[in-house]
Parts: C-alpha cells; structure tokens; sequence
C-alpha cells in the first residue's frame, strides 16, 4: 500500500510538470531516493508501454508492484476519458485518507491496549505479593495462590474481552469510510464527463470490506440497467442521496449534487470521529476501574478475611 502511494504521487507529481508518462517512469526508475520496489515497477511499466501495452494493462501485469483492482479500473477510465492527471491526483488523495484513517485508529487504540498491559503486569505483581503474604501467615500458600492466580486469570480476560468490544464497537461506529469513498468517486467521475451509469461500476470498485454497502450497489446498478432513473436508483443507496439528485437534476449538475454529498458525509464522519476520540478514554478508565474493582473482590478481600490481614 505504502509503495503504491509514493509511486503514485510520484508519477502525478512529475505530470504536472507536463512531462509525457514515458519519461516519468524512466525518470522514477532512476531515482535513488526511491525503493528499489518502486523503481523496478517503474521500469517494468515503462517496458511495457514501449511494446505497445497500455498503461492500466501495463499495471496489471506488474510484477514488482501490486495494483488492486479498483486503481486498475480508474486508470482505464482516465486512459477512455484522458483524465491521466486528475485521476491520479484523486487515487493520491484516495490513499492517503485510508492511511489516515488507518492511523487514527491505531493511535486512538494505543491507549486502551497500554491499560491491559499495565493491568496485566499488576495483576503478576500482585500475585507476587499474595504468595508472600500467605507464605508469612499461613505456611502452606500453594493452594490458595493457585486459586487467586485462576481469579486473576479470568478477570484478566474479562477485562480483555471489554477491551475487545470497545475495539469492535469503535470500527463499527467510525465505519470504514467506503461510501464516502464511493461518492467522492462518483463526484471525480462526474467531473471528468463520465454518465453516472457508466461511473458506478468503477466506483464499486472502492467497496472492499463493508457488504452491506456492496449489496446496496449491486441493487442500485441492476435499478439502472432495469429502467429506472437515477433518483430513484439512488434510494437504494441512501435517501439523503436521492434527495441530493433529484434537487440537482433540474439543473442537470450531477457532479454537484455528489460534491454536496461528499461534504455531507465527511462532515458526518468527522463528527463521529470527534464523538469517538471524545470518549475512549473515560470508557477504557471505567474498563480499568471495573477490573481493580473484580480484583479487590476476588484476591485482596479474600486474603483480608481468611488470614485477619
């Protein structure tokens, strides 16, 4: 993923200087600030451009870069319509938004993981200290710290397990930002003169993970390919899409009912991500408090009662 962003910005960056995609890829083959990854790609694209392939099937028989199929379908509808520039800018733009995403989860999920660590190496140091402590009263521990450590144990892992549906409950709130990313390349593929029949099919290309979206679309393009228009497809996607559509196509301005959606859904998304951001840490606090809570219960009230501690 990583490879194919650098190649691409790279590639869109040196087309603006309006220099022709030949000597891009010879240019980034040769540059030594680049993987050898990346200028091996470069090289075998450019290859197979000067034999006469074109460029997205040149991408696709690449073997020292993978290029999934959403990109290949892109750059074939940049090489129909001879937008090349422009759909890279947005592949770029694309990406970039994934990895973005990708990291603010990472980093807001640090936070809770840094608790179950820290909880998992009080819960042995306070096992430490009970076999101590029940050595000093008792004499014989082993008995007792075998059923503390089994205590800690399954609280350990009931703490985990909250932990875990905080995670799951956070991807499912947050979403991946599939539709928004298929109506921002419906609104790309507007721009540069494409029908919205012909858009949506490399537009489903962006759904990966989320099915539900998936057979949403599936549903939408059978609609269209049936007979019916465009509003009316699109209320299989989403109402507030429609609605956008019909308020739109009086004036036959598709590309502008999509740049309304796509500002309606980051600015949902963002608010989402604030709600989120806003409320791991005093849920991972009330976890970490629901475990001391357990652990007192289970080992430190039991060695306070049974041994007059």
């Amino acid at each position: 993923m990583y490879e194919v962003l650098v190649f691409t910005q790279s590639v869109h960056e040196l087309l603006d200087c309006d220099i022709p995609i030949r000597n891009v890829l010879n240019i980034i083959s040769t540059r030594k600030s680049l993987s050898r990854i990346i200028r091996n790609a470069a090289q075998e694209i450019e290859t197979s451009l000067q034999e006469g392939t074109s460029l997205s099937l040149a991408l696709m028989n690449c073997n020292a870069l993978h290029f999934d199929s959403q990109y290949i379908s892109f750059i074939r509808s940049a090489e129909c319509s001879g937008t090349l520039k422009p759909t890279l800018g947005f592949l770029v733009s694309y990406m970039l938004q994934k990895q973005k995403l990708r990291n603010e989860m990472a980093l807001a999920m640090i936070y809770p993981l840094l608790v179950v660590v820290a909880s998992l190496a009080g819960s042995v140091a306070l096992v430490m200290n009970a076999k101590r402590i029940f050595f000093s009263v008792s004499g014989d521990p082993s008995v007792a710290v075998s059923s503390q450590l089994l205590l800690v144990v399954r609280d350990t892992i009931v703490m985990f397990l909250c932990v875990l549906a905080v995670v799951v409950a956070s991807v499912i709130f947050v979403g991946n930002g599939e539709k928004q990313s298929v109506i921002r390349g419906l609104y790309f593929l507007s721009k540069s003169g494409m029908s919205v029949k012909e858009s949506l099919p490399i537009a489903f290309s962006l759904v990966q993970k989320d099915y539900r979206l998936k057979r949403k679309m599936v549903e939408l393009i059978d609609s269209l390919d049936s007979g019916a228009d465009v509003v009316q497809a699109f209320s299989r996607l989403d109402d507030r899409c429609s609605m956008y559509l019909d308020l739109c196509s009086f004036r036959g301005d598709m590309s502008r009912a999509f740049e309304q959606m796509v500002q309606f859904y980051e600015e949902k998304r963002r608010k989402k991500e604030k709600f989120f951001l806003q409320c791991i840490e005093p849920v991972t606090m009330g976890i970490l408090a629901l475990y001391i809570i357990l652990l007192l219960k289970d080992v430190v009230m039991p060695v306070m009662f049974n041994y007059g501690l």
